[in-house]
């Protein structure tokens, strides 16, 4: 079976499961009379989203897992990284949602619990890189300053532990408005399934042909289930939403995201890719550290989406100019890896 039957074969598939799960767990949710409990020190005009169902994120997981394995071309290492990767991040989730629930509030996994967590899941899924994916992974490539790709050592291990939490945390962090994170993470694996399609290394000081990357074609079909996944997710997402994604989401694709990212050679310019995501980040970094150094605040409230809510922009329009904003960056990611 050709690769573009392959990919169109796991996002339809994804986007069906992943639309039949939403509608599933909205309707568990609903019979139970049970739903997301907003955050009292959130944007006010949250407060009438208190009780919507929440965890779609078990929906997402399962789309992209039930649609890869079916559409691969075999179960090959590159694949069951990903999908390992997205599940054991989903359970991190999982557990943070689920105390939730169980507390009637908006406190899960303490900081501290949630970054353990994290930390083992990221150490875990890097040795299985380095044992299974059959990369030089202290080999990091950076875009215009080094034709060769630059040999960091060992140290790249202890790097990519930390890629893996900060896109897994970036993304958690952005889903705080109906259909933001799951807009922008369409916009992301949009450009990883590009990428992999592709089929090209990063590194083109060092090829003069086409360089293919190991597993490239199961890299292109996870991403195109995550991308079916979530665009059926969207449909109950979108303002006014009726689903949450939920931690157990947002940590999954977060993940996925990034082992994509090492596995296609390309983790800095996966962070031009990811851009949207970052300065999400950035923002809560910088409200954080201002308020501990000065005791004042950068911005009106943190991630930057809820400041822009406070100066009084529409929730709607806010998610469709980062919408716009991730796409310029992820369209910069793929020309830069493209045309090099």
């Amino acid at each position: 079976m050709v690769l573009a039957e392959r990919i169109a074969g796991s996002l339809l598939m994804s986007l069906c499961i992943s639309s039949c799960t939403s509608l599933g767990v909205i309707w568990w949710f609903r019979r139970h009379r049970i739903g997301e409990m907003i955050r009292s020190d959130g944007p006010s005009a949250h407060i009438s989203k208190s009780g919507t169902p929440t965890m779609g994120g078990v929906g997402i997981i399962a789309a992209v897992v039930i649609s890869s394995l079916i559409w691969s071309g075999g179960i090959s290492s590159q694949l069951m990284i990903i999908l390992l990767c997205g599940i054991l991040f989903a359970l991190v989730g999982w557990t943070d949602d689920l105390l939730k629930l169980i507390r009637r509030s908006s406190d899960g996994l303490s900081v501290r619990q949630k970054l353990l967590m994290q930390f083992l899941c990221a150490v875990l899924i890097t040795a299985v890189l380095y044992a299974r994916s059959g990369l030089e992974l202290t080999q990091l490539y950076i875009p215009w300053f080094f034709q060769q790709p630059v040999d960091i050592g060992p140290v790249y291990y202890l790097l990519a532990v930390l890629y893996i939490m900060m896109l897994v945390n970036s993304v958690n962090l952005t889903d705080g408005l109906d259909g933001l994170a799951a807009g922008l993470g369409i916009i992301s694996f949009t450009a990883a399934l590009i990428v992999a399609v592709a089929g090209i290394s990063v590194i083109p000081g060092i090829r003069s042909g086409i360089e293919s990357i190991p597993g490239a074609g199961d890299i292109a079909v996870a991403s195109a289930g995550v991308i079916g996944a979530l665009w059926g997710f969207l449909m109950f997402n979108r303002k006014p939403a009726r689903l949450f994604m939920g931690d157990t989401g947002s940590q999954a694709v977060g993940g996925i995201l990034a082992v994509c990212a090492i596995m296609l050679r390309s983790e800095v310019v996966f962070l031009f890719i990811s851009g949207m995501f970052l300065i999400e980040t950035v923002s809560v970094i910088l409200q954080v550290s201002s308020w501990k150094l000065r005791h004042k605040r950068v911005f009106k409230m943190a991630p930057l989406h809820h400041h822009f809510e406070l100066a009084g922009k529409s929730e709607i329009s806010i998610v469709r100019v980062f919408w716009g904003i991730g796409a310029l960056f992820s369209a910069a990611g793929v020309c830069i890896i493209l045309f090099g």
